[in-house]
């Protein structure tokens, strides 16, 4: 409920007469229209207020700090609206500013507030930016991490697959050696059990692909394929083959036989 000036100056002697007369006070005029706060120390309405509806705070000041006792809203009139104005004579003169200097203090007082406001916006911003700095940066490292654990890991299977490789090379090349060693063994095991009274049967001994085939690499020749069934051997180019190399070589004993040359590659 909005209050005439009147009933507004009246409330405020009932709230002198039913305090403490020791009592001191501090009201606060806030102008509705415009915002701005006046503030005396008196209780009373000063006169050179501007008009329009204000809301009004009472407040006793103790030994304990400010207690709120009362607040009210009233409207001041424009001036060519008649007021009649009655004395008030338990309240003492009020002393108020300028009101240019009061608007001005007012002025100084809301620019204070808002660099208050201001600061405070800006250091939450700076919070929350600081936060975001350091989880960009604790993403960062944890996808380096992240990137170098994969890479390693990489290399590492990398390398084991090499090494791998390399021991399977290694037991195939001695798997081949044992076999070739075990091979010429046989074959030279096999022709020294043969008996000398009996002769070198060589066509037989050409039959077997893998003896002509050592044959071959020993002497330094191409051997003919011996068929397996039917027309026999062309003993003439056996033996053909066999003076050319005997010739080429130096003769080691006096008979130079096939079985001599075989074992020349013991």
């Amino acid at each position: 409920m909005t209050l005439d000036l009147k009933i507004a100056r009246r409330t405020l002697s009932n709230l002198a007469t039913s305090t403490s007369p020791e009592s001191s006070y501090r009201i606060e005029f806030l102008h509705v229209k415009s915002d701005m706060m006046f503030s005396i120390k008196k209780l009373s309405i000063p006169g050179n207020l501007p008009p329009g509806i204000y809301r009004a705070q009472v407040f006793e000041i103790t030994e304990e700090g400010e207690k709120s006792i009362s607040n009210f809203e009233f409207s001041i009139p424009l001036k060519d609206e008649p007021e009649i104005q009655t004395p008030i004579p338990i309240t003492p003169p009020v002393e108020v500013q300028n009101p240019r200097d009061l608007n001005l203090g007012i002025l100084l007082e809301l620019r204070k507030q808002d660099q208050i406001s201001h600061e405070n916006e800006r250091q939450i911003w700076e919070t929350k930016l600081d936060a975001l700095r350091a989880a960009y940066d604790a993403e960062s490292r944890r996808r380096e991490e992240s990137h170098k654990s994969e890479i390693d890991r990489i290399n590492r299977d990398w390398e084991y697959k090499l090494e791998m490789t390399r021991n399977n090379q290694i037991l195939l090349e001695a798997e081949r050696t044992k076999l070739t060693r075990a091979v010429e063994s046989r074959i030279r095991g096999e022709l020294k059990s043969s008996n000398p009274t009996d002769g070198f049967d060589l066509t037989e001994a050409l039959k077997n692909p893998l003896v002509s085939s050592i044959l071959g690499k020993m002497l330094g020749l191409e051997i003919p394929n011996i068929p397996g069934s039917g027309g026999g051997i062309d003993m003439g180019q056996i033996m053909q083959l066999a003076s050319g190399f005997m010739n080429q070589t130096a003769p080691v004993s006096g008979t130079n036989s096939i079985k001599e040359i075989l074992n020349r590659g013991k």
